[in-house]
């Protein structure tokens, strides 16, 4: 697979000198980065059969630095499985070990290869990266089988970022204290609650980023809590109780929390001393959102979430999105039996939550958070539960420049207005609530990216509110205007924690700072366009009114549907 290219594999003359005859004028530095967007396994078998140029230029080391290969799948022939990956270990060690800064390898083993000649193809790949690969300084490994993260992966004392993910099963059990120059560690365990980090484990000193996946314990393990340095956490489809979240209070210096799909929410009285942190996410949180993750109820696209970022900090999107599996129904019934602990703001008492008053928990706790985090600059909220209002504390957040509300819209849809709006620049908010928030948002000079409809109700009218157009028109400082379908007109009904988040999905997310692209997700319809004006006919044609007269009073105006 990754040996010398074959010659009965080569182009044949007239499209070899057509591809170099095209190319010819172009110096190297544009023919490499052509390149570098082709497969690792193009690069290396059909780029040098074309001519002597591209042969050459396939092995130059910028080509060699970023690694990213898979391995198997599902139709592969099961002998070809450990023959590809030896020749893959012979590979890197003859031509890109040497090069390599950041590797990349998913492998997908067929049922009935053998288990000691896969040991055998295993070992020679630890050995690989463990001792030829000098300049390593990222490695994500992907297993569709059973792994466990050990002692070997001490050897790549280099690493600044590490992930490892297994579809089954992933236990940790590595005693990492050498790592003292990794930075971000990111463990998946599966689509269920499978990753378990035993209590001899040892996590790098150093961490500053840390994505766990399906860590099926019902307390936050004690490694993380002493993380003195940790300056994001994201935890996904976790067991933890709310009792269990307390060590959380521990870590002072965090900056980022992001949690999706997990059986509780974090108490207040945990939240309330995180004063440091810039980036919060609450994703499908709790007994109720759990619930409805296994019964695969429609939600609205994407899910929705709370999150809440100050400065240039990331969000910490969770590693390896998904929703939970039936794992998820034992897990919450077992953590939320007897209700769930939650402090109130007004007196520090705990107060007992039921099941059939969890919205009054979630509403308290998201007040008393609020009331808390005042240096937060982006908040997104998410919940199954319909709460009375917006919490009051949102008005007290005068550094917001993101916000975004999902699920249900309250009962009082209205924005309260504050000083609150002076920062904002981008919003995301049910149909429902921006209409009757109109007034509000006009005190929001510095808005410039405003979605509507994307929680809506499933089952409401599309298209959406003309008003909102005829508003945004008038909005000098708004840049951008989507209007995104409820679930039920998309078709695309999605259980909470299963759609894909707005933020990053990967460890080592990238940045979600206030000057980065925008929380408003990618745009599949342009409404301004004449490409869409067919399918508004179809719904409202007053909506088509005032996307003309939008279009006539802006031109500059860029109105989209999702």
């Amino acid at each position: 697979m990754f040996g010398s290219p074959q010659r009965k594999g080569r182009l044949d003359s007239g499209t070899a000198g057509a591809s170099a005859g095209s190319s010819g004028g172009l110096p190297d530095e544009v023919l490499l980065a052509i390149f570098a967007q082709l497969p690792l396994e193009q690069r290396q078998r059909a780029l040098p059969l074309v001519c002597r140029r591209w042969r050459r230029l396939a092995g130059h080391p910028s080509l060699l630095e970023h690694l990213s290969a898979t391995l198997g799948s599902a139709s592969q022939p099961r002998a070809l499985c450990l023959p590809r990956l030896r020749a893959f270990v012979r590979w890197l060690r003859r031509r890109a070990a040497a090069h390599a800064v950041a590797v990349r390898l998913a492998l997908h083993v067929p049922d009935g290869v053998s288990r000691s000649g896969l040991r055998l193809a295993l070992a020679e790949l630890k050995e690989a990266l463990a001792h030829s690969c000098p300049q390593l300084a990222s490695l994500s490994l992907e297993l569709n089988q059973q792994a466990r993260a050990a002692g070997w992966l001490a050897q790549l004392q280099g690493l600044t970022s590490l992930r490892v993910a297994s579809a089954e099963r992933l236990r940790v059990a590595a005693q990492w204290q050498a790592c003292t120059a990794l930075r971000e560690l990111a463990l998946n365990g599966g689509p269920g609650r499978r990753l378990r980090i035993t209590p001899d484990a040892v996590l790098p000193p150093c961490l500053t980023r840390l994505a766990l996946a399906g860590e099926r314990s019902e307390a936050l393990p004690a490694q993380v809590a002493e993380l003195s340095g940790l300056l994001s956490l994201s935890s996904t489809r976790a067991r933890h109780t709310a009792a269990g979240l307390l060590p959380l209070s521990q870590l002072t210096t965090l900056e980022s929390l992001a949690m999706e799909g997990c059986a509780a929410l974090p108490p207040a009285a945990a939240l309330a001393v995180l004063t440091s942190v810039k980036a919060l996410q609450l994703r499908w949180c709790g007994p109720a959102a759990t619930r409805q993750a296994t019964t695969g109820q429609a939600t609205s696209p994407g899910g929705s979430s709370l999150t809440c970022t100050s400065g240039s900090v990331g969000s910490g999107s969770p590693v390896g999105s998904g929703g939970a599996t039936s794992d998820s129904a034992s897990s919450s019934s077992s953590s939320s039996s007897g209700g769930s602990s939650e402090t109130d703001s007004s007196g520090g008492q705990p107060t007992r939550c039921g099941s059939d008053s969890s919205a009054d928990c979630e509403f308290a706790l998201l007040q008393s958070a609020l009331s808390s985090l005042t240096q937060l600059t982006l908040l997104r909220f998410a919940s199954t539960q319909q709460h009375p209002a917006f919490p009051p504390g949102l008005a007290g957040l005068v550094r917001l420049q993101r916000f975004d509300w999902g699920g249900p819209t309250p009962v009082e849809p209205r924005l309260p207005p504050g000083p609150w709006l002076a920062r904002l620049r981008a919003a995301i908010l049910p149909a429902d609530v921006a209409a009757a928030s109109l007034a509000v948002l006009s005190a929001a000079w510095q808005l410039e990216e405003l979605e509507a409809g994307g929680h809506a109700t499933a089952g409401s009218a599309w298209p959406p509110h003309p008003e909102i157009v005829r508003w945004a028109a008038r909005h000098p400082p708004l840049q951008r205007l989507v209007l995104s379908r409820p679930p039920a007109t998309t078709g695309r009904g999605e259980s909470p924690g299963c759609g894909p988040s707005r933020s990053s999905s990967t460890a080592g997310s990238p940045d979600d700072s206030p000057s980065s692209a925008g929380i408003l997700r990618s745009d599949s319809e342009v409404c301004s366009g004449s490409s869409s004006e067919g399918s508004l006919r179809q719904g409202n044609v007053s909506l088509e009114a005032a996307l003309r007269e939008a279009r006539e009073l802006r031109p500059a105006l860029a109105v989209r549907c999702h």
